[in-house]
């Protein structure tokens, strides 16, 4: 029969322990292990998740997205931001091709991107639709200006429905008053001939 007692001082550095047996062979198992540091775990602890240090919200709601891994932030923009608006246009997102949508990094090249979305446009005359997030915005706005120069070029006639919200960036200070927020700009474009779409919900015409 074996009882065991654990002191710990308070910066948990340190543990006594006090093993009484009377079969001392039964126990080498347990007794290797409590030797050997090796963690154990008591229905009298609790651990709590820490808080992390950085935190992603979309209308007021942590998210699966990171900064720092640009593509969870186009993939949430895509599956949660950009279905849940078109979702809102009855009836519109069907009218998007699986190729009409167009993530646009920093580091896309302009031209290739407006070449793909003429063919939709110009050729097939059907609806496109490009997004981006922060730093990446400026991008978008470059490839949706030579987008519209090129079809005036060729003189075919479209309209232009936009969607800003943003993200909240959130870093997690000492105490509420040391947190930060930064919104983080989120920006959809849609280009359909014109016609194609008499208005959409949420969205801006230009």
């Amino acid at each position: 029969m074996a009882a065991f007692r654990f002191h710990t001082d308070r910066k948990r550095t340190k543990a006594t322990i006090h093993i009484y047996l009377r079969n001392t062979s039964s126990y080498r198992p347990l007794l290797w292990a409590l030797l050997t540091n090796i963690p154990m775990q008591t229905n009298q602890e609790t651990q709590t998740a820490p808080t992390p240090p950085h935190q992603l919200l979309f209308n007021g709601q942590p998210i699966p997205a990171n900064l720092a891994e640009p593509e969870t932030c186009f993939a949430y923009i895509k599956a949660k931001i950009i279905d849940c608006l078109l979702l809102e246009v009855h009836g519109q997102r069907d009218r998007f091709a699986v190729d009409a949508y167009a993530q646009i990094g920093s580091q896309d090249q302009v031209q290739t991107v407006v070449r793909r979305l003429l063919v939709k446009l110009a050729e097939k005359k059907q609806p496109v639709l490009m997004y981006s997030y922060g730093k990446h915005v400026q991008r978008l706005l470059s490839t949706v200006e030579t987008l519209k120069k090129q079809l005036c070029d060729r003189e075919f006639p479209f309209e232009q429905f936009n969607h800003m919200s943003c993200f909240v960036h959130v870093r997690v200070g000492r105490n509420e008053l040391l947190e930060q927020r930064i919104n983080i700009p989120v920006l959809v474009v849609v280009i359909a001939p014109e016609g194609e779409f008499f208005s959409m919900s949420n969205f801006q015409k230009q």
